[in-house]
Order: structure tokens, then sequence, then C-alpha cells
């Protein structure tokens, strides 16, 4: 890695003692580094001697003095910003408890159900129900009154006999009490801190977009497609000829803001003859999930192309704000070319496979897209068991006597026995011969397990047999937590060397394992290989994360590392680098390593 130099200080702006606009331009060369601790904020930024961007701090900053072009550029720091604090209201105080009542009444027939009565002061009194906590920062409203109990019915006399049922009494009214007012809202927990953006890389494929139509593709990761090779005729009167049009996935990007920044087109084109200027025109669109619409975002013309075999392009745009889109919308990258001669010109449009590889650096977030769901399993529905035979028949059910004071227990075996107190439930014995006196009841037993179920109509048909359980649908496609570093800019040339700058792990990705490393360059590399390791630091100790490295050979791009499954882990504040161990003997230039975690 090349070797910069850094500068440090306390304050942004302002031109005083400390502040970064106050180091004088003429002192400083491109790729130097400044680290800026305010005391409540930290900051890391690059020079970019030949940037020119208008001042617009913290993300950009000149100097004071003999500034030129140079700016200080603000290094992004990936992940998503912290969550707000999450307000806790006081749980209310429990009311008190009425004392328990253990003698039970003679039950008699149910009358009419009253108004609840309002809670007395003996053993049935239900105390106060205690305040409702606080929610959040707001009071919960006081509960409404409970509604008065109604009174219980007189028990009515007992019928003549003690097999026939009387009717149930009428149920009464229940008491409705007043709700209490609903307590305030407690305030919102601060938002946390934005995170920075990170430029999505996207790759021209020749793979049919589900859009339809004419639409291709422009995916998150090369193809494996071999080299496509697009072309159309043009001349001066046909203005511009659209070559072809590339569409994201659905739900990619999944952003409602495309930050500002710069866009680089990294194109290969040609044409078949050098006579007129022939350009290449790139226009970006959001379209509309609903109905379709496409709405022109911008569009910027490459330099003059004419080359009469393949070459590489690059196109800078520079979206000075944000753009906002729906998290629904795809983005459109329609290619087009234009030229100056009268005769016909042959413009070629070239991408995918390991060479010619077209691609597009964004200024959209990193993250992961959510795949289609799966789908649902269906299993079979069970068979339905048999009923069983019946065995009695119901008798009518006797008219209910009057409701009144209970009356005396009738002096033969069909007179019910005053209930006796209510004990443990036993075990359920076997259904036996009907009886139609019923005799005192006993203490119950403990609850166990049910007995055998008798021969008559209470016997339930046996369970049917459980349907096959449907198959679990297809997982949706993860796309995971995917990062880009980028050690080497597009024009710099790749040298050997351990990495200076570090991409400091998240919270959000804490615990996860490195799954997939892929290295590429902006332009090829000559006899040899580029090998690329990535490093983990942790508490002041380095590991290897890749076991091989990666070996850019004569391609664009590889991801042959080996992951080292002992030393894959990353946790909260460890710090990434990549290191440079072998180089082409002609070097490439620019560098990118895409990481994914999970």
């Amino acid at each position: 890695m090349a070797t910069f130099q850094r500068r440090w200080a306390t304050a942004l702006t302002g031109g005083g003692e400390g502040a970064l606009d106050a180091i004088d331009g003429a002192s400083l060369l491109d790729k130097y580094t400044a680290i800026v601790n305010t005391g409540s904020n930290a900051y890391e930024y690059v020079l970019d001697a030949d940037s020119g961007l208008p001042e617009n701090p913290p993300d950009v900053i000149a100097p004071d003095s003999n500034a030129g072009l140079k700016r200080w550029i603000l290094v992004p720091v990936y992940g998503a910003g912290e969550q707000g604090d999450t307000g806790v209201g006081d749980t209310g105080i429990q009311g008190d408890t009425g004392a328990d009542s253990t003698i039970a009444g003679d039950t008699g027939l149910t009358g009419d159900t009253g108004i609840t009565g309002d809670t007395g002061a003996d053993s049935t009194v239900a105390g106060d129900t205690g305040i409702q906590g606080d929610t959040g920062v707001g009071d919960t409203g006081l509960s409404g009154d409970t509604g008065l109990a109604g009174d219980t019915g007189v028990a009515g006399d007992t019928g003549a006999d003690s097999t026939v049922a009387g009717d149930t009494g009428i149920q009464g009214d229940t008491g409705a009490g007043d709700t209490g007012l609903s307590g305030d809202t407690g305030l919102a927990g601060d938002t946390g801190v934005q995170g920075a953006q990170a430029g999505q890389v996207y790759y021209v494929s020749s793979n049919l977009s589900d859009i339809g139509g004419a639409y291709e593709s422009i995916l998150r990761v090369p193809s494996l497609n071999a080299e496509d090779n697009d072309s159309v005729l043009v001349n001066s009167g046909d203005g511009e000829v659209i070559i072809d049009s590339y569409a994201t996935i659905l739900n990619d990007p999944g952003v409602v803001t495309i930050a500002a920044g710069i866009w680089k087109f990294h194109m290969y084109h040609y044409v078949d003859n050098a006579t007129g200027v022939t350009q290449f025109v790139y226009r970006v669109f959001k379209r509309a999930l609903a109905g379709g619409a496409e709405t022109e975002l911008f569009n910027v013309a490459s330099a003059e192309v004419n080359a009469t075999s393949v070459v590489a392009t690059q196109t800078n745009y520079t979206q000075i704000s944000d753009i906002t889109i729906l998290t629904t919308d795809r983005i459109i990258i329609k290619v087009y070319a234009k030229t100056t001669s009268v005769a016909d010109r042959t413009a070629h449009f070239v991408y995918e496979g390991a060479v010619n590889t077209s691609h597009i650096e964004t200024t959209i977030n990193i993250q992961g897209v959510v795949g289609p769901q799966g789908d649902t399993g269906v299993g079979d529905t069970g068979i339905q068991g048999d009923t069983g035979a019946d065995s009695t028949v119901a008798g009518d059910t006797g008219i209910t006597g009057d409701t009144g004071l209970a009356g005396d227990t009738g002096a033969d075996s069909t007179v019910a026995g005053d209930t006796g107190v209510a004990g443990d439930t036993g075990l359920t014995g076997d259904t036996g011969a009907d009886s139609t006196v019923a005799g005192d009841t006993g203490i119950t037993g403990d609850t166990g397990l049910a007995g055998d179920t008798g021969a008559d109509s209470t016997v339930a048909g046996d369970t049917g047999i459980t349907g096959d359980t449907g198959l679990t649908g297809d997982t949706g496609i993860d796309a995971g937590n995917g990062f880009c570093i980028a050690p080497f800019e597009s024009d710099a040339s790749v040298i050997i060397g351990d990495g200076k700058v570090a991409f400091s792990v998240p919270a959000f990705l804490n615990g996860m394992d490195l799954t997939a490393a892929l290295a590429s360059v902006h332009t090829k590399g000559i006899t040899g290989t580029t090998d690329v390791f990535v490093r983990r630091r942790r508490a002041g100790s380095d590991v290897e994360m890749l076991s091989t490295a990666i070996s850019i050979g004569d391609e664009f791009f590889a991801a042959d590392g080996v992951i080292d499954t002992d030393n894959d882990d990353v946790l909260t504040g460890d710090q990434i680098y990549v290191d440079i161990d072998a180089v082409h003997s002609t070097p490439p230039l620019g560098l990118s390593i895409v990481l994914s975690f999970s």
C-alpha cells in the first residue's frame, strides 16, 4: 500500500488554530489523510487534489490558503445508525385483593343477573385495580370503575324428580364500568445517528429482466455469462440511437434516497471507423412498480470514442443533491450512441465476461435485497374418525319451577344432598350404567388421567389419521450484508504493502462470519498475478481471514481466496484491512474488495 501523510485537527472550519481548513493547501498532496476530533465527534478525511467540489462541511472542506482544486473529502463510515433510547414507564401499584371466603351456599336455580354491585367491605369484595403504570414518559389514565355486581337469584324449590332439569334462568345484564382515560403517549426516544453512504456497484448483464420486453439486467455481482457485444448503426441525422436498456431486479435498490455524490460509468466501447466524433450517452431513470412509469433522473455523455478495437472508458457524473425514490422503485440505465459522421458508423458496447466487464459505481447505499418469499407448503387433511354409536335417548327437559327459597331436602334417594366442599379432582372412572339417583357429591379428588369412556353415546370416534405435512416452500434469496473497500482509486497503480485505512465493523455485523470475498481491478495488470489478503485487527492483535490469497491473473476480478474458518468471525469495533502481497509486472489500476457477512 502507498505511504500517506496524515494531519490532525480539533475543528472542521473557522480558519483558527487547530482547524482543518487552516492547513495550507500548498503543503498537501493527493491521498493525504486527516483525523479531526472535535471532542464530541470524530471524522476521517482524505485529500482529493483535483476534486474542485464546492465546500459543504462536513462532507467537503476546502483549505483557506492555496486551495486550488484540493478538497478534504469525508471518508464514509459503513453501517446503520444507532437506535434511539426506548422510553420506560413505571408499573402501576397493585390494588388490594379482597379476603377469600371458603363457605359455599346452597345452589338454587339461576335468577336474573343484576347490575354489578359496588365493591363492598366483605370477603367477596375485589380490591381496587392499581393505577396503570406510565407508558414511556406519559402517564396512563386511571382505570374506570367496575360495574355493579348483580344479586344472585334466590334458589328455587327442587323439582319432584331429581332427573328433571329446570329451565336455565335468564342471563342478567352485565355491569359496564367507564373505561379510564388513556394516558399520554411517552416521548419518542432520540433518533440514532444516520449511517454514512457506501457506493453500490452494478454490473451490466445480458440476463433478461422480469419486466419483459427489451430490458436486460444490471446486477450487484458479475454474471458468469460469456462476453456480449451489442452494436447499432448511427449517423449525424439520427440523433441518439438506443443500444439497450438495463434494469435492477425487483426490490433493488430498496432505498428511499439516492445520496449526492459521483457516479462512475466504467464502460467498454469501440467504433468501426474513426471519422466524425462518436459518443455514448448514459441515461438513468427510476421505474415505478405500479404502472411502470419511468422518470429520468439524469444523463451524461462520454468523451469521444474513436478506437476501432475495444477500449475502456470512464465517464463521471456529479449528482449535486439527494434524489428521493420509493423502496419499490427500480433503477433503469439506457445506453445510446450518437455521432457527427454523415456516413453510418457502427457503435459497439461490450460487457460481461472476465475481461471487458462494464460496470457502474453509484452513490446508492450498499445493503442486502430481500429475496422473494418461498411457496407455502400445503398438507393433506387427515381422515375423519368414525362416529360412536348411540346407546341412550335423551328425555325431555322438565319445566323449571319458580325461583324461590331453597326447599327442604326430600326424604328419598332421588333428592340431591348438599354439595360438599370442593376438593381436588380425582381420576375419572369408567362410565358405568345410568342411574337416576344423584348421591351426595363427595370431596373432589386430584385431577388425573381420564378413565376409559364407556360404550354409550358419549364415546367419541377414533381420531382421524393426521394428514401429511406439506412441503416447505423454497427459501427466498438472501443478499446478505456486503461491503466494499476501495484502497486504490481507478487511476492509481496497485502496489505491494499492508493496508493503512481500515473498515470498522459496525454493531449490526457483530457476531457474523465472513462468507465471501471478491476483488476487482479497473484496468488489468500484465504478466503475473496480484495477490490480495484480508486482515482482521482486534484489541491490538492481527490475524489473516483468508488462508490463501485472492489471486487476480489475466482478468478483471477473482474470488478464489479460501476463508480461514478459525478467523472468519467479526465483532463490533474490529478493523478490517486489505493487504497486497504480490502485483503484476505491469501493475493493475484501481482495486476494490467486496466482503460479504452472514
